[in-house]
């Protein structure tokens, strides 16, 4: 139970930093951030769905594949160039956000759910995670500024320490 809850937390950091971002944005509203969540939310259902259903035909250990991707997603997110974040966001902007902070969640509930149980409690841990991440995030984002360099190294190495626990595994 501990290590899926604390795959959880790390993948969800970027939803703090995200949330932050928001949160710097003149005319933020929260509602944005229940919206993006239900992105999230919806397709992590999904995967856990799909992963659930194909978890009984993998023949081989998932653990070094899934390891490797999060480090790949991990590297991805330190060392991509900064995005515009004073930006007013759009909705069309705001779906595409929530899609690409999907990508890492899902991966979460389908590695959670094909390693250790077929339990509904993952993706509403991951989506629960994500939701107050991102609300703790904009709340931050109003108060205070935070490098660019931060918000994608942090997430980024988070993603990685997944990827190494998932090879190692913890």
């Amino acid at each position: 139970m501990i290590p899926i809850i604390v795959t959880a937390a790390l993948i969800a950091t970027d939803a703090l930093f995200v949330g932050m971002s928001l949160g710097m944005q003149k005319g933020f509203r929260q509602r944005v951030l229940l919206f993006l969540n239900s992105i999230i939310f919806a397709m992590c259902m999904v995967v856990y769905l799909v992963a659930a259903l194909l978890k009984g035909y993998i023949q081989f250990d998932t653990s070094l594949v899934v390891g490797i991707v999060f480090i790949v997603l991990g590297c991805f997110t330190a060392f991509s160039k900064p995005g515009k974040t004073h930006q007013p966001a759009s909705l069309k902007s705001v779906v595409a956000l929530g899609l690409v902070m999907s990508i890492d969640a899902t991966m979460g509930t389908a590695a959670l759910t094909i390693e250790h149980s077929q339990t509904v409690f993952i993706p509403v841990l991951i989506g629960v995670t994500h939701l107050i991440y991102s609300f703790i995030g904009s709340c931050l984002g109003r108060r205070i500024k935070l490098a660019g360099w931060a918000s994608r190294l942090i997430p980024g190495f988070c993603l990685m320490a997944v990827g190494v626990m998932n090879i190692i595994g913890l």
